[in-house]
């Protein structure tokens, strides 16, 4: 979580969202942003809770990504595996989602990964605290009607972190597909995502 004081706003880091190209053209822009306590602090974050609260005039917003390509991307990321993909590797995908969904339920994992990303957005009480949420997938426009609407003039977005060339969905199993679907249904439904 990122935030101005100068330009009153609050930037919701979701992992693998195109946050780290974000906050390098907040930095490009001339915005002089804060750090929360982690990048990834949200709205059930004791420390993100807090930010948002003493600051509930900020203009508050984030990026959503589909959630199969964002855990896809998630776990390239964290296993550097190559871009080239055997059927092998496809059934560890497979166990990948099974055992850290498993491992990340629970509080005392320390993990801040939330797999509905609409976590990051929300209370514990479901109550949606951002102004705007802008989709990975619309990258471009959606951020420059945000840095529009902040009075910020924006350089050229650059791409970073990129996890893989072919379609993330040559990637899944029908099983992977699946499990994706049943535990990521909340962002799925709000946010209108498809396989």
């Amino acid at each position: 979580m990122q935030y101005s004081e100068e330009h009153k706003f609050i930037f919701i880091s979701i992992h693998r969202t195109a946050s780290s190209a974000i906050a390098n053209i907040l930095l490009n822009a001339g915005c002089h942003c804060l750090q929360s306590s982690f990048q990834h602090d949200n709205a059930r974050t004791e420390a993100g809770s807090r930010l948002l609260a003493k600051h509930p005039d900020f203009y508050k917003f984030a990026f959503v990504r589909n959630p199969w390509e964002r855990l896809f991307s998630w776990y390239k990321l964290i296993t550097g595996r190559g871009k080239e993909w055997t059927r092998q590797e496809v059934l560890d995908f497979e166990a990948f989602l099974a055992s850290y969904f498993d491992y990340t339920s629970s509080p005392e994992s320390g993990w801040f990964f939330h797999f509905n990303q609409l976590d990051y957005l929300t209370n514990r009480d479901g109550l949606l605290l951002v102004d705007k949420i802008g989709r990975f997938e619309n990258l471009e426009q959606d951020l420059y009607s945000i840095l529009d609407k902040l009075k910020i003039a924006a350089p050229a977005i650059p791409i970073l972190n990129t996890s893989h060339e072919q379609p993330y969905t040559t990637f899944y199993s029908k099983r992977a597909r699946n499990f994706v679907a049943e535990k990521c249904a909340a962002d799925i439904e709000r946010f209108c995502y498809n396989f």
